[in-house]
């Protein structure tokens, strides 16, 4: 399987409104990500659905600076 469609498989959420964030992510930013890009992203996938859609909705600020430019792009989708 490849990454692509590995990581596409775990943007799939109970949330649909994260879903369709998520999706929206994939098709607009993560082919031009870095590979460190790549792997926070990743992290960000083992959130809970609660904690990652606080994240992108804005209700809280992700600490990690390495994230923290995905949480924007999240955001703007």
């Amino acid at each position: 399987m490849s990454e692509l469609r590995r990581v596409r498989w775990r943007c799939r959420r109970g949330l649909m409104e994260l879903e369709i964030i998520l999706d929206r992510f994939l098709q607009a930013h993560y082919a031009t990500l870095s590979a460190a890009e790549h792997a926070a992203f990743n992290e960000l996938l083992n959130y809970q659905d609660a904690d990652l859609w606080s994240l992108v909705s804005g209700e809280t600020d992700e600490p990690e600076e390495s994230r923290s430019r995905l949480i924007a792009l999240l955001r703007q989708c």
